[in-house]
């Protein structure tokens, strides 16, 4: 078995190598951690470090981190706090600093992101001896949702990227164009809100117009 998480996930996926289930033979950490309450503030970041060091004194699986230099839920000077923590306790990890992507780099872990990491975790494999697939797994189909008109050329690249991305989440826009978009959270209304947030920072009359995969009814009531 190999150990994949991405963000809480991940941070799962370090706390699985030290105390591993029978056939892990590896795993791999994108941006893992715990407890980001917003951009660049983590909740009791002593205790997401002391997690990882008593973490790093039971593994021995080999381990693959990655993080993206702008990544805003654990950036780059945590990254290291961490990876100095879980080798300090005994533990090794491989670890990528991958270059900024996006606005967030948090969000390096999607489909779009797979041509920037795949190249390391192929790495990572082979030399554990564990052989990928010759040719990638094509990505699932996107939903059959057509963009908005009133988005500009910029709010349909945005679009397209909320279509490939996992829920729970949703895409809020304004009449004149504004939008706002939130995903991989762990309700549909806090999805909603968050991307009604990011649309009203431009507009004020902005409304929530999907949801996960679908277009939200023209008779529920606005959400702005």
């Amino acid at each position: 078995m190999i150990g994949i998480g991405v963000s809480a996930g991940g941070f799962a996926t370090v706390a699985l190598t030290a105390d591993p289930p029978p056939g892990l033979v590896s795993a791999i950490s994108f941006a893992g951690g715990r407890g980001s309450l917003r951009d660049g503030e983590v909740c009791r970041e002593d205790r997401l470090i002391e997690a990882f060091r008593n973490f790093g004194k039971r593994s021995r699986i080999p381990m693959l981190w990655v993080y993206a230099d702008n990544d805003h839920f654990f950036g780059p000077k945590l990254a290291q706090k961490l990876k100095e923590a879980f080798t300090g306790g005994g533990a090794t990890v491989e670890f990528v600093s991958a270059p900024a992507f996006g606005s967030d780099g948090h969000r390096l872990f999607s489909v779009t992101g797979i041509s920037e990491w795949s190249g390391a975790v192929h790495s990572f494999l082979q030399h554990h001896g564990l052989a990928m697939r010759t040719t990638l797994l094509p990505p699932p189909p996107l939903p059959a949702l057509t963009a908005p008109a009133a988005l500009s050329a910029n709010g349909r690249r945005a679009f397209e990227t909320y279509l490939m991305s996992p829920p729970h989440k949703a895409f809020a826009l304004a009449p004149d164009g504004h939008f706002g978009w939130q995903s991989s959270v762990r309700t549909t209304e806090a999805a909603k809100n968050r991307a009604l947030q990011f649309c009203q920072q431009g507009a004020n009359n902005c409304d929530v117009m999907f949801v996960d995969d679908a277009p939200v009814s023209k008779d529920s009531p606005r959400d702005n």
